[in-house]
């Protein structure tokens, strides 16, 4: 039912957005890059460091993402546990409305980082949850809010970044290169597999999973790989907001003349 509640949600508010949507995009004619721009564009520094840092942290969340329906199985007893955790989830929803007026005061980059580090944090909450079913599931709960709020500062201004990082592009080699970067960006979900094996390492022979196997699995590990990435990204990726409107209006510029 929870589930069936979180669909129609879903499905209402993108129904009224697309109805909400009056603009239609034209493309821009001699805007496009060949296959020979492709190492160009890619050996630019703000690209390397937003795709190794999305590549780690997008690994960190696909450990947790892969390993959830284990973790509510066998740590917590029951797979309708990961209903509970999901429905709880929803509060991040609401708070990342908070994403763009704090990134504009304090920076995308440093609230990215900062909705990143929260959400390593959350997933180190679950370290208690392998313990105690019925004191687990609270601890998952907490959890599973605490992960979602990071996350959801987070994404949402990814998408953002990426968006400077377009500019950035334009702005050095004169090239729009939206579909370099999102081919990019859509290769850094390979943790899936890295949570199976965790997982596959630590199994029973019964079909179950030990609680260092969980543990690991969907609390230290990814915990870990998304606080590196986290500061990787922070050491690496120097666009701030001040560069970001330097480079947006010389680009307005050029497209005035």
């Amino acid at each position: 039912i929870m589930n069936l509640l979180a669909m129609g949600i879903i499905l209402s508010c993108s129904l009224g957005g697309i109805t909400g949507i009056h603009q239609r995009v034209e493309p821009l004619k001699d805007a496009g890059y060949k296959a020979k721009d492709v190492l160009r564009i890619i050996k630019l520094k703000p690209i390397i460091a937003f795709f190794i840092g999305g590549l780690i942290v997008q690994t960190g969340l696909a450990f947790v993402a892969t390993s959830n329906p284990y973790y509510a199985t066998h740590a917590l007893g029951s797979i309708g546990k990961l209903t509970i955790m999901n429905t709880v989830a929803i509060v991040g929803g609401p708070v990342s409305l908070l994403a763009v007026p704090l990134a504009k005061k304090i920076g995308k980059r440093r609230i990215y980082v900062y909705g990143m580090i929260v959400t390593a944090i959350g997933c180190l909450v679950r370290l208690v949850a392998v313990n105690d079913k019925t004191s687990g599931l609270v601890a998952a709960c907490i959890s599973s809010v605490i992960c979602s709020c990071g996350t959801s500062f987070a994404q949402l201004l990814y998408y953002s970044i990426q968006a400077d990082n377009i500019d950035y592009v334009d702005y050095k080699l004169g090239l729009r290169a939206e579909g370099v970067i999102a081919a990019a960006t859509s290769m850094i979900t390979i943790g899936a597999a890295f949570s199976l094996y965790v997982l596959s390492w630590t199994a029973n022979g019964d079909g179950s999973y030990t609680k260092l196997g969980l543990s690991l699995a969907d609390g230290l590990i990814p915990g870990i790989v998304v606080f590196v990435g986290a500061i990787v990204f922070l050491l690496l990726y120097r666009i701030n907001n001040e560069e970001a409107e330097k480079i947006q209006a010389v680009l307005s510029e050029r497209r005035e003349t």
